[in-house]
């Protein structure tokens, strides 16, 4: 007999006679494996196996790990509502169960990933409230992880529109990260970086430049490797050449939004690490995007366009169908064709982004108008 069978059966008499010990827990890494091969029918068959474990040795905090992929799977296979209804079912069972609030925090953190990924907007603030709650609560809760959730709830209400809300948790995270430099040397300069955001939306360019200028100098002090500082680097470059052209230091934009453009095109072409890379990509988009606001600007209205098209060709490259950044990017060529008086072009530009926003899950009021 095949000596790996014999050990099966072994486990399996052993685990029948002890009634009082935990089954064994299905293998995470196929799970994940059939989620990112896009295998959601088997991939709801090893999560629910995850789930009845959890449930079945009492783990109530365990089931915080399964909250991302309920939502995901579900949504997947039956809609996003019904994702949402799944994960929430999930994190009702964990309190009526006295889960820890460590666990029901890291659950409702995923919650929010899980929404935003689904642009649910709102419902994503919501949740992240929720999270911030607890964390800031719950005595000897993680001064790192109670920043990080005042972050994410600055990054919600900044998509919201609500700046003053932003504003104020963006601070308040801020100060959470001051209070252990150590700790939070990797997610200072994204503190700076947000509250330069935000002095910049109240046209406070000095408040935004002293900001911006704390978060370049913070990437430095940083652990991470030469080609995470560039990416890093970009983005506070990037911030930099909106305040410069905010100024009327219109060359100095142009040239400081070209060397971000050098930083992330350096990225994309030596790193090994697919989720920078994909991070360089979409800013990268960001940055050609100000190029042509410049280029608007100055009344070059063809360059510009020529811009916003290389935007919209990259955009659809790296966005799988119904990301919102390929409708907005649509739009903002039907813009740049009014500018040129190419009015039909335009008119089938923005009833382009109409049909494909009719089709994209979420919340997506403000693009729509």
């Amino acid at each position: 007999m095949n000596t790996g069978i014999v050990f099966l059966l072994i486990a399996t008499m052993l685990l029948t006679s002890s009634p009082g010990k935990a089954t064994p827990l299905p293998s995470r890494e196929k799970l994940d494996s059939l989620v990112n091969e896009k295998a959601y029918q088997p991939a709801r068959h090893y999560l629910q196996l995850h789930l009845d474990h959890h449930v079945s040795n009492q783990q109530w905090d365990s089931l915080a790990t399964c909250l991302y992929l309920t939502g995901k799977i579900n949504a997947e296979l039956y809609g996003t509502p019904k994702g949402i209804k799944e994960a929430e079912k999930v994190i009702r069972m964990m309190k009526d169960n006295n889960a820890s609030a460590l666990a029901l925090h890291n659950a409702l953190i995923d919650f929010m990933h899980f929404l935003d990924e689904y642009a649910m907007v709102q419902k994503s603030y919501e949740v992240t409230l929720k999270a911030a709650d607890i964390a800031r609560s719950t005595p000897g809760f993680s001064v790192l992880e109670t920043a990080n959730t005042l972050y994410f709830l600055g990054a919600g209400a900044l998509a919201l529109g609500k700046f003053q809300d932003a504003r104020m948790h963006f601070s308040k995270a801020l100060s959470y990260y001051l209070k252990d430099t150590l700790a939070s040397v990797n997610r200072l300069p994204d503190a700076y970086n947000a509250m330069g955001a935000m002095m910049w939306s109240e046209t406070r360019l000095d408040s935004a430049q002293y900001f911006f200028d704390k978060s370049a100098k913070a990437i430095r002090n940083t652990d991470k490797d030469s080609l995470e500082k560039s990416y890093l680097t970009a983005i506070a470059m990037s911030n930099m050449g909106l305040i410069q052209q905010s100024m009327g230091r219109v060359s100095a934009a142009i040239q400081t939004f070209e060397e971000s453009l050098r930083l992330y095109n350096h990225v994309i072409l030596n790193s090994d690490d697919d989720n920078l890379v994909f991070r360089s990509m979409n800013n990268r988009l960001k940055a050609l995007t100000s190029l042509a606001a410049i280029q608007n600007d100055l009344g070059n209205y063809q360059l510009s366009h020529v811009f916003l098209l290389s935007v919209y060709e990259l955009q659809q490259a790296i966005s799988p169908p119904g990301d919102p950044g390929i409708f907005r990017s649509i739009i903002n060529l039907g813009e740049s064709e009014m500018s040129l008086r190419e009015y039909d072009r335009a008119r089938q530009n923005f009833q382009k982004a109409l049909h494909q926003i009719a089709e994209t899950p979420g919340e997506h009021i403000y693009w729509k108008a």
